[in-house]
């Protein structure tokens, strides 16, 4: 089946990726987005004509249409793309698109559907040369279609506000708010919903890029509205921070805390410590060693970091030199002082950091019985300065050229060199505003004594790095990956060599396992006119490796990032991918010097962060901290059930049986969920023991899941709940049970777990047979992106077929594929290698 891409560009892909024969025929591309749009109804041929050839005379147009159809076929594999004649329209049988998803999905109301379908806006990018009316015709579209998105995330937000669920309503909000960033209207949603899911601070900052870009693009005020309800969110009293609480279960076996009440009402606005507003997330269906994947993948994306400083009140404070003249015509001497003036002042208006004031930094330099440097060295003593921006001023022809670097003052080292400002001598002034937008952006947010951009990457354009802030604050703070999507395009619309913008876009992509879209974001960034400096190359190698499954690759190129600047985004990488190739000696050192950064974030930096760590000591065989982990950082799980399940597997390496089972009858007699999500970490905790050799609890804790599953019937179960159920019957010994939920989830053939576990049951009650041809087939996949997930369940079956030392080799494989090692010493798909000394050393962690 062949998909159409019209909302966020124009591609037709098979298999998630673009046909690269189609990419270049514009005219081809254009007829299929007209037909589209049409649907069923179809397009004449002469309208079609009337769009793509308007300067054409009827015959040669008509020839053109014809030729263009003919061509289609072979480049599209041989199949018949329209049907009709006179009427031409989109074979359904043959290629379906996006836009009729959305369609469709809006028609009956599936709003959350229609939204997750629309990419961007429509023929975002593209563009069809001398056809006005077809340029015309896709302006409408356009406006057409973002009305129509933008009614559905705003009934998305109210419906999601009448139920209570405020993080949703912000999460629809936001995604509204960067398609419309300058809409008050939308303004005051988000705003008010950001302050009744507690976190008025984030409604103030919105607030403040919102009146940012009406100045810049429209040179305009922000509504009185928005300034009214920002004035009453500043008067409100900050609530004091709720203290933790420790889990009485961690300590007797008694129950753990139940959820965290609900928010309040939306019109309400409550100052409440963001730590402790709860989130329901939603988890994947799979077991623990894929879904560590989605928990960790978050840590994966910080690429905002920068170097923590050892003393923030000396990094906090920045200082403007005069840039030196080295024009040799004394006239320009000006030039220099006037730049430091003038950064200086925008750096103050902003209010990113604290900045020495330009009139003491040039009474200063006055006294020259001292060098310049050494001026400079006391200055920033004496106003405890942490960074310097200094530059020079050079004279090209005509050309006047500004160059400027912000250094660290305690280590002289260059944290950020910006690019270049030219324009002409006469006009210096337009040469210093267009530095000070690359400053601002290479100063970025840097609250809390961290700086968002690392050493080695380019500066912004200064709207630009806001549109990142505010993207990566949805996605690094609230798990927003779909919602931080618009604010990084936006970002790379403003300044298209916004590298670090690309990376996060591209994250986003590899989140949601669209690998392709991926790819090409990261082949933009290689072709990037302005080419890569050293640290965007090392994290484009990151991305890359990530992309072709190659987690040795990862891992260097994080440890070589350290050796360049030990950022808190490197150290968590590289501790990350260390996880996955079983190496916690790598993982746990590097893991803990990032912590402190990531615990001055909160949020959903810290859950990531203790997870991957706790997964660290899990493997280094520490488990009493382990526990400990988890317990200190509690207040950040807003899913008390993952929380929950990771201290179950905590409870396996300390031998803690009868504590287990204490936390799972909580977890189960606690769950209100059909899908039977706190079934996985039962299971989880169950194949531990067993793994730990305390098979008695693990017994007990799958007897306790079939009742749970006995007690919690459902009679239309969905695939999740029949992959769940699948697990618990699997591993209880009950194949023939297995088989039947299995084989529901299997008919989804992108479920490779689930064919591989039910050629797992299927063998288990003797089929040898269906069993070898799972192994085949999986083996003979062909698909992109797999990243070794089949050569995996090939391993698990040839295991169980009795050929293990064919099994270790395909494991071997699998990870060189990108399969992560850190869930295979329990998962019960390789129960047939437990005790094979080659299996034993393979997934023995070097400690």
């Amino acid at each position: 089946m062949l998909f159409l891409r019209v909302l966020g560009g124009l591609a037709l892909e098979r298999d998630g990726v673009p046909i690269d024969a189609m990419g270049a025929q514009r005219k081809s591309l254009a007829l299929l987005a007209l037909l589209a749009v049409a649907g069923a109804r179809g397009m004449s041929r002469d309208a079609l004509i009337a769009f793509v050839w308007p300067e054409s005379d009827s015959e040669r147009a008509r020839g053109a249409l014809r030729q263009t159809l003919h061509a289609m076929r072979p480049r599209v594999g041989d199949v018949e793309l329209l049907t009709g004649t006179s009427e031409l329209r989109l074979n359904p049988e043959v290629v379906s698109s996006d836009i009729a998803r959305f369609s469709d999905c809006l028609a009956r109301g599936e709003l959350a559907e229609a939204v997750s379908a629309y990419g961007g806006p429509f023929l975002d990018g593209y563009h069809l040369s001398a056809a006005p009316t077809f340029e015309q015709w896709v302006a409408e579209q356009r406006s057409r279609l973002e009305r129509d998105f933008g009614g559905a995330l705003e009934r998305l937000a109210t419906d999601s506000a009448s139920r209570g669920a405020f993080a949703e309503a912000v999460s629809w909000w936001h995604r509204l708010a960067a398609a419309e960033p300058l809409n008050g209207r939308v303004a005051i949603g988000l705003m008010r919903a950001l302050a009744a899911a507690g976190d008025p601070a984030a409604a103030l900052r919105h607030a403040a890029i919102h009146e940012s870009l009406l100045r810049e693009e429209l040179d305009s005020a922000p509504d009185p509205a928005v300034v009214a309800l920002a004035a009453r969110l500043r008067s409100q009293p900050k609530a004091s921070r709720v203290a933790p609480i420790v889990p009485v279960a961690l300590q007797n076996g008694d129950a753990l805390p139940a959820e965290a009440p609900a928010s309040p009402d939306l019109e309400s606005v409550v100052a409440v410590d963001q730590s402790h507003v709860a989130k329901r997330r939603t988890f994947s269906s799979k077991v623990y060693a894929l879904a560590l994947g989605t928990m960790v993948v978050a840590s994966s994306a910080w690429w905002a970091f920068g170097r923590t400083p050892p003393v923030a009140t000396k990094t906090a404070r920045l200082l403007v030199a005069p840039f030196e003249n080295l024009t040799g015509d004394a006239k320009l001497d000006n030039v220099g002082r006037m730049a430091a003036d003038r950064l200086t002042l925008a750096v103050a208006q902003v209010g990113s950091m604290d900045v020495v004031p330009s009139m003491t930094v040039l009474m200063s330099m006055r006294d020259t019985t001292a060098g310049a440097a050494a001026r400079l060295k006391g200055l920033s003593d004496a106003t405890h300065a942490g960074l310097l921006v200094s530059g020079t001023v050079v004279l090209r022809g005509d050309s006047l050229v500004l160059q400027a670097q912000v250094t660290d003052v305690r280590t002289g080292k260059a944290v950020v060199t910006l690019d270049p400002a030219t324009g002409l001598a006469s006009d210096p002034l337009a040469i210093i505003d267009a530095l000070r937008d690359r400053l601002l952006g290479a100063l970025g947010n840097r609250d809390k004594g961290l700086a968002i951009l690392p050493e080695g990457t380019r500066a912004p354009k200064y709207a630009a790095y806001q549109q990142f802030a505010a993207g990566f604050e949805r996605f690094a703070v609230h798990a927003d990956n779909m919602g931080s999507r618009l604010f990084f395009e936006r970002a790379i619309a403003i300044d298209s060599n916004y590298t670090r913008a690309y990376q996060l876009l591209a994250r986003q992509y590899l989140n949601a396992g669209e690998y392709a879209r991926a790819d090409t974001v990261a082949r933009r960034i290689e072709r990037l006119p302005l080419g890569l400096s050293a640290t965007e190359r090392l994290q484009l190698d990151y991305m890359k490796g990530e992309l072709n499954g190659d987690i040795a690759a990862q891992l260097r190129a994080q440890q070589q990032l350290i050796a360049r600047d030990s950022s808190a985004l490197a150290l968590e990488l590289a501790g990350e991918t260390a996880v996955w190739l079983l190496r916690p000696d790598v993982a746990v050192p590097a893991l803990e010097l990032a912590g402190p950064a990531y615990r001055l974030i909160g949020g959903f930096a810290v859950r990531g962060h203790t997870l991957i760590l706790t997964e660290a000591y899990h493997e280094a065989g520490a488990h009493d901290r382990e526990l400990r982990e988890l317990v200190d950082n509690q207040t950040w799980f807003p899913d008390v059930g993952l929380f929950r399940g990771r201290v179950l597997r905590a409870y396996a390496g300390l031998a803690r049986g009868a504590d287990a089972i204490a936390l799972a009858d909580t977890m189960l007699r606690g769950s209100r969920d059909s899908s039977g999500i706190a079934l996985v970490s039962v299971v989880t905790g169950a194949q531990e023991f067993r793994a730990h050799g305390d098979a008695s609890t693990a017994t007990q804790l799958l007897a306790m899941a079939r009742a749970w599953i006995a007690e919690h019937r459902a009679p239309a179960a969905t695939r999740d709940r029949q992959f769940r159920e699948g697990l618990v019957m699997l591993a209880s010994g009950m194949p023939d049970s297995a088989i039947v939920r299995f084989a529901v989830v299997a008919r989804d053939t992108t479920r490779i777990d689930a064919a591989g576990y039910l050629a797992l049951a299927r063998l288990a009650r003797g089929d040898r047979a269906r069993a070898q041809a799972a192994a085949d087939s999986l083996g003979a996949l062909a698909r992109p992106w797999l990243h070794g997930e089949h050569t995996f369940w090939r391993a698990a079956i040839t295991g169980a077929l009795g050929e293990r030392d064919l099994a270790v080799q395909l494991l071997q494989q699998a990870n060189r594929e990108g399969q992560q090692m850190q869930g295979w010493h329990y998962t019960s798909a390789l129960d047939s290698l437990h005790g094979y000394a080659a299996f034993e050393s393979l997934v023995r962690a070097k400690r």
